[in-house]
């Protein structure tokens, strides 16, 4: 039997038609919360469409375009707290409280 290569179990779990993206994990249950109630069922497929309907919704709507970009500036400011965060606790000198 042949090893699978890495861009196979990559590609394993991927849908046609659609590319991974990342979501952060409070915007992901906040997914799963609504879902549930919407009473849609437990298939974390409709999420996929959730999103990609409000992405289109978004994009087709310039009245909603301001603010869009006032949620991306506070996510990109989580964003650079988080990986701010990720970065100090890897590094072995800030664990051991060295500068």
């Amino acid at each position: 039997m042949t090893e699978r290569t890495a861009e196979q179990k990559r590609n394993e779990h991927r849908i046609p038609g659609y590319k991974p993206v990342l979501l952060r994990e409070v915007v992901k249950s906040h997914l799963r919360d609504l879902r549930h109630r919407l009473d849609l069922g437990n298939d974390s497929h409709l999420e996929r469409c959730m999103v990609s309907g409000g992405m289109r919704m978004l994009l087709e709507d310039p009245a909603l375009h301001k603010k869009w970009l006032d949620y991306t500036k506070e996510e990109l400011s989580e964003d650079f707290k988080l990986r701010t965060e990720r970065n100090l606790s890897d590094d072995p000198k800030q664990r051991r409280g060295q500068s």
